[in-house]
């Protein structure tokens, strides 16, 4: 099973997307976290291969934590999710390589197809 990150500063969309069947698509939640400074202390100690990511979030946004991936030169995928349909923001998260940019809400059916393409 492939290991998921879920970093949403809503607790509402966090503990959605975690009771999601990800088990269907081959993942298995190993984290949900609040903000991207939490998800970077978490990947750098632990092996994570995709994170669903949020983009305004306290202490560091999804941005800046796909920029410290990038940065870094991590293994790991970042899909955003978010409410912002800013192309600076899109244009910004395919410069960081981030695998795909999803607006909110989204369906499960998409959610589905996508995380089996990341396999």
């Amino acid at each position: 099973m492939y290991r998921l990150m879920i970093v949403d500063d809503e607790v509402e969309i966090r503990n959605g997307l975690a009771l999601f069947d990800w088990a269907s698509c081959g993942f298995r939640v190993s984290a949900c976290l609040s903000d991207g400074m939490e998800a970077l202390n978490y990947v750098l100690n632990h092996p994570v291969d995709v994170a669903i990511c949020d983009i305004n979030m306290d202490r560091m946004t999804g941005l800046e934590f796909a920029k410290e991936i990038a940065d870094r030169k991590l293994c790991l995928k970042i899909v955003l999710l978010t409410g912002y349909k800013d192309m600076n923001y899109v244009s910004e998260a395919m410069h960081y390589g981030c695998y795909d940019y999803l607006l909110k809400p989204t369906k499960f059916s998409k959610l589905y197809s996508l995380f089996q393409s990341l396999k």
